[in-house]
């Protein structure tokens, strides 16, 4: 029963971020970008402002989760760790182009 819980609180994180992005895409560009369009991508100026806009919303969203008293810091980090480690061991990919990437920054 847990299992399925957790299951589904992350179908419904996913479907919450994808409609976030929805509607983030809709104010900054008036659309919503349904597949990646080559021929005009947006602008970096509208990409940071877009990431900005996410970011501040989701860190909203866990203020208000910390402040209701429902979930502590602590355990949110906690459940973000243990989705870190097991997305590492299912798709290990993905953590060794960040490490790359933070490598050509320096």
């Amino acid at each position: 029963m847990s299992h399925e819980m957790i299951e589904n609180a992350l179908e419904s994180l996913l479907e919450g971020f994808e409609e976030l992005q929805g509607e983030i895409e809709q104010e900054v560009l008036g659309h919503v970008i349904e597949e990646p369009d080559a021929a005009d991508p947006p602008s970096e100026e509208q990409l940071d402002r877009m990431d900005e806009m996410f970011f501040t919303k989701v860190q909203s969203s866990v203020a208000k989760l910390a402040e209701s008293g429902r979930c502590e810091a602590g355990d949110m980090l906690a459940m973000i760790s243990v989705l870190a480690e097991a997305l590492e061991e299912l798709a290990p990919e993905l953590f060794d182009e960040s490490e790359e990437e933070e490598l050509e920054a320096e």
